[in-house]
């Protein structure tokens, strides 16, 4: 499974019955990479060239069976490296894009996956947060993509559009056998419902894709 996050962050400021200011820049809505979602190397246990040298009469048919290999990993996931969700008022709502994520597939023959998204809280520095209850997803439809397959959205539309208060299938898709390489792009909307319990403040969370 390959994961990529996104960290998000925003402020509240006060000004009469309105809090101009709820998730904000660099990590408002902020997508970082939970780890590289690229590949994953395993050597193979074979024996060390040196020591293979050494041994090469003895063990010559062995030594030429033994290969070096690596594992890579045929499933990621990408996303951006940061979003802003700009501001909001308290009693209102926050919408805005969270940048492109893709899939990449390039295991061998006929293959499925399943892409899947989860937040955190999103928390400022001083008050309580906004629960992930109030945060609500939606993947829309395929932005970009190469090979063929079938793609199927989570949300594709407003109407299906979800909290994130539990994981949520974003999207999942079948790579036929004919397919070497099958990419799947998309960019989902989150909406912020502030509570009027909101502070004014920065407010910062983390969106997590995974792909398996």
């Amino acid at each position: 499974m390959r994961v990529g996050t996104e960290r998000i962050t925003s402020p509240l400021a006060a000004a009469a019955a309105l809090l101009p200011g709820l998730l904000s820049p660099p990590p408002a809505l902020a997508a970082v990479p939970a780890e590289p979602a690229t590949m994953s190397l395993a050597p193979h246990p074979c024996p060390p060239r040196a020591a293979e040298a050494k041994r090469k009469k003895a063990t010559s048919k062995r030594s030429r069976a033994c290969r070096r290999r690596v594992a890579i990993d045929p499933v990621t996931v990408s996303v951006p490296a940061s979003a802003d969700l700009g501001q909001g008022g308290v009693g209102g709502q926050i919408t805005a894009r969270l940048g492109t994520v893709t899939v990449t597939d390039d295991r061998p023959g006929a293959t499925t996956w399943t892409a899947t998204v989860t937040s955190t809280n999103f928390s400022p520095q001083n008050g309580s947060a906004i629960a992930r209850s109030d945060i609500s997803y939606r993947s829309g439809p395929v932005t970009a993509s190469t090979g063929t397959g079938a793609r199927n959205s989570g949300q594709p539309t407003e109407k299906h559009a979800v909290t994130l208060n539990t994981p949520r299938t974003a999207f999942s898709g079948t790579k036929p056998n004919s397919t070497p390489v099958m990419t799947t792009s998309w960019n989902p909307t989150i909406v912020v419902n502030v509570p009027f319990t909101a502070v004014a403040g920065t407010y910062t969370g983390t969106i997590t894709h995974s792909v398996t």
